[in-house]
């Protein structure tokens, strides 16, 4: 009879899984850590709020003659005052009941998943927040300049930094023109990590080709 083989002993040998989650993809909040740091935060209501700048410096130096020599006229601080609209923003966030009870215990996997994904929404939330302000305040990621298929170039600075994978987002390829809503859609994929410029689709969009 033949030797026994690896394969007659399969069944037998345990399965050995790592008990540690490294993150593989850019989830920075740096900006938000900064401002928030600050602890310079107001409680406004839904009215704009005002905000009071000092925007240009006044007066004028120079050389003067003191004796008796006319020292000439000055000018003033320029002020000026920025509202600020209050806005909302949410991040959506959906498991089966099953994936929490298959990963409720230690004998079940390696994390809990309902509690991860909490934690990993919180940390994607900061992200969002943080890509959103560093747009102009109207929520523009950034321009498109070119499209091939579901492939789309888009324009540096920023190229694709602010987008990031299953994104929804709204491509305003020619709403602008014809006064439409644009076209609502996820990201696939982000191309060329050096360059950061493409960001790929499933497929191409409705009227952005």
């Amino acid at each position: 009879m033949a030797q026994m083989q690896n394969s007659q002993s399969v069944a037998l040998q345990l399965e050995k899984v790592r008990d540690k989650l490294p993150l593989l993809y850019e989830r920075d909040d740096i900006l938000l850590t900064m401002i928030q740091q600050r602890g310079d935060v107001e409680r406004v209501s839904s009215r704009n709020m005002r905000l009071p700048l000092q925007i240009r410096p006044g007066g004028k130096a120079g050389l003067a003659n003191m004796d008796g020599g006319d020292l000439g006229r000055g000018s003033g601080t320029v002020y000026d005052v920025a509202q600020v609209t209050p806005v909302f923003f949410r991040h959506a966030v959906e498991i089966t009941k099953l994936v929490e009870y298959a990963s409720n215990a230690p004998e079940k996997a390696i994390e809990n998943a309902a509690k991860r994904e909490v934690k990993n929404a919180m940390a994607q939330f900061r992200a969002f927040l943080d890509k959103v302000m560093q747009t102009n305040g109207n929520g523009v990621l950034g321009t498109i300049s070119s499209i091939a298929s579901s492939t789309f170039t888009m324009a540096k600075p920023p190229g694709s930094v602010l987008v990031h994978l299953d994104r929804l987002v709204v491509i305003n390829a020619r709403a602008a023109i014809r006064g439409e809503r644009g076209v609502a859609t996820s990201p696939q994929s982000i191309l060329s990590a050096a360059r950061l410029r493409w960001i790929q689709f499933p497929r191409a969009p409705a009227r952005t080709t």
